[in-house]
This record gives structure tokens, sequence and C-alpha cells, in this order.
């Protein structure tokens, strides 16, 4: 199924060619994919082209593809590895998406005007940050639980010397 899908989908694109992007099978199980993102109507991607792998599973279009650029991309979106950040690549997947509506998404995304302003080094930073902080946190509330097991040991204790003198 996953075949049939994705060799109409490569005819719609050849016959539909969009002047941002072109994508072909790599291989002849037409499960991978190479594109090339062009021609980016953005200051930040004049003169630029981008080129990105697509892995579509076995049973697509029921699993989303994974995208990832190969050449580095600026863009807070795109990991420093190359994947693509999008929720229509995990939780909002639908078998509706073709490959050439997932393309524009993805010259979309490169266009848009960052949500954030943070590039992909400060949103590292901002994630050892965070990473970093729960360490800690998770060292305070061991210690905070041996604090109180030894506070419960030492209670007992207490309690049966109690005891003991009571006799």
């Amino acid at each position: 199924m996953a075949v049939r899908r994705l060799a109409r989908e490569l005819q719609d694109c050849m016959r539909n060619p969009s002047q941002y992007f072109r994508v072909w099978p790599k291989d002849e199980t037409f499960l991978v994919w190479e594109g090339v993102i062009h021609n980016l109507p953005d200051e930040r991607h004049v003169g630029k082209q981008y080129s990105l792998n697509i892995n579509f599973q076995l049973d697509h279009p029921f699993k989303p593809p994974t995208i990832r650029f190969i050449d580095r991309v600026k863009c807070e979106n795109i990991l420093r590895n190359g994947y693509v950040c999008m929720d229509i690549l995990s939780n909002q997947w639908s078998p509706a998406f073709t490959v050439s509506a997932l393309m524009h998404c993805v010259t979309s995304l490169l266009t848009d005007a960052p949500i954030t302003n943070l590039d992909n080094k400060d949103i590292e930073t901002y994630i050892n940050d965070m990473q970093n902080k729960r360490n800690a946190y998770q060292v305070v509330a061991e210690n905070v639980v041996l604090n109180q097991k030894s506070h419960q040991i030492n209670r007992r204790r207490r309690r049966t010397e109690v005891e003991m003198l009571a006799l």
C-alpha cells in the first residue's frame, strides 16, 4: 500500500512542480526519498539550497515519515542533527498529508518568523539548564528521603530506648 501511494504522490509532484522544492525516490523501494529546497522568499535563505532525506515507514500513510536535513539550516525547529521538529510529523500526523503537503509545511517552517527568537545554541543551553535543575532537584529529593528515613530510624531507636527504660 505504501509503495502505491508514494508512486502516486511522486506523479503528483512531477505533474505539479513547486518553485521551492523538488523530491524524488532514492531507491526502488520508494521508502527513502531525497529532496532539495531552494529559492525561498526569505532573506535568511536567499541563494541557499538545502538537501534533505525523507524516510517513510512500511505502513505509510498511517505512520509519519522522518525528515532530516543534510545541510546545516538555521531555524529553531530544525535540530542540530538535521531532524525537523513539527507536530504533524509526530502526534498531529494524518494519513491525509501528502509528500507535497509535507514539503510545503517544511518550506513554510523555514520562512516563518522565529517564535522565540532563539537559535539552536540558545535552545540547547536552555535544555541543558533545565536538565541540570532537574538533576539538582533529584539530588535534593533523594537527600530529603534519606533524611526522613534516618529520622524515622532515630525515632524508632529512641522509642525502643524509652521502652527499655520503662521496663
